[in-house]
């Protein structure tokens, strides 16, 4: 099991975006992450190959 580094709550496996506002246009980012239970803001992303599960 993971821990928040911020705030010691568990960690669940989640999706997440980032967007990002730029001067014509507005792109979304969407990737794997872990995500503190307690919505902190702390997440870690997940890195994956195109031959994971």
């Amino acid at each position: 099991m993971k821990y928040c580094n911020q705030c010691g709550a568990e960690m669940i496996e989640d999706a997440m975006e980032e967007i990002t506002f730029d001067e014509d246009d507005v792109k979304i980012d969407g990737f794997h992450a872990f995500v503190c239970t307690k919505n902190c803001g702390y997440y870690e992303k997940i890195e994956r190959n195109c031959n994971d599960e």
